[in-house]
């Protein structure tokens, strides 16, 4: 609510491109009618073109509701914005330094922990978090000052999701010996975005010579740093399969493929693809 005021304010004292509001309905609470209702109402006082979009998260035993609601719901709002537009989102500093806790808890990598960008390009179009450095109080005070209403999630109480107890339980008690502990966090993400964005550029340098015609050349690949190694054949399964492989994958693929014996023929199976070494010079990957 406070984005779309800030948006609309901006917007109205300058030629600004049209802007629309899209809500995703998940349908995933009883609670998600009624948010439906006030965002449509809130639009048509302000004059805000607005749309409805409703879709279906599946439920999948063993995998996050959280996340499928999270694919789901970009799926929706890309499909629903139009190419070259501009995608703002609402995440605030206190959403990065939840997201920049919970990915370090579950050892997840550089690229991981380095958190949400202010701006990125997803498919065709851009998507643009303008209050990223603002804390979750600073949002409120906006909305106090300007007489803004809004409703909270229920679910965001629940203390069965880690992300509401790392809001509800881990940071307040952060905050009195680390009063800074949102923006500090927050900003450590933006220095880790920086290294990811260094190492980007450097994977995408040494990439191309490496997979030219379709193929992987194992004897230029192994002249790269190890770390590097890691990195660009990442990227190569991502590009095949469309897939991000685990720690665990890239390292069988490493150990019991590309550093197999010169004497054997070493194949590996995952998620329905085959990696296998030919002639110990290349890597296939192909659907098997």
């Amino acid at each position: 609510m406070v984005l779309l005021h800030l948006v609309t304010t901006w917007a109205s004292k300058r030629k600004a491109p049209p802007i629309k509001a899209l809500h995703v309905h998940h349908g995933l609470q009883p609670a998600a009618d009624s948010f439906a209702e006030h965002c449509e109402r809130l639009c048509a006082d302000w004059h805000i073109p607005f749309q409805l979009l409703k879709t279906e998260v599946p439920r999948v035993k063993g995998e996050s509701l959280e996340a499928a609601a999270r694919e789901k719901r970009y799926q929706a709002l890309s499909a629903a914005s139009p190419t070259g537009s501009a995608l703002l989102l609402g995440h605030h500093a206190h959403d990065q330094a939840e997201n920049f806790l919970i990915r370090a808890l579950r050892g997840s990598g550089l690229r991981g922990m380095a958190g949400m960008q202010n701006q990125r390009a997803h498919e065709d179009i851009v998507l643009v978090r303008p209050l990223l450095t603002y804390s979750r109080d600073d949002i409120i005070e906006y909305a106090n000052k300007h007489g803004l209403q809004w409703l909270e999630d229920p679910t965001n109480a629940s203390p069965a999701f880690a992300r509401n107890f790392l809001r509800n339980e881990i940071l307040p008690m952060l905050t009195p010996h680390f009063p800074k502990a949102v923006s500090t966090l927050s900003r450590t993400a933006a220095h880790l975005q920086e290294a990811q964005s260094f190492i980007d550029r450097q994977t995408e340098a040494a990439f191309y010579p490496i997979t030219q015609n379709n193929t992987f050349d194992l004897q230029l690949w192994n002249q790269l740093d190890p770390f590097l190694q890691k990195c660009v054949l990442q990227k190569w399964i991502e590009t095949q399969t469309s897939l991000i492989p685990s720690t665990l994958c890239l390292r069988t693929i490493q150990e019991e493929v590309i550093q197999a014996a010169p004497d054997r023929h070493p194949e590996f199976h995952w998620n329905g693809w085959l990696f296998k070494r030919i002639k110990n010079k290349l890597l296939e990957c192909r659907n098997g």
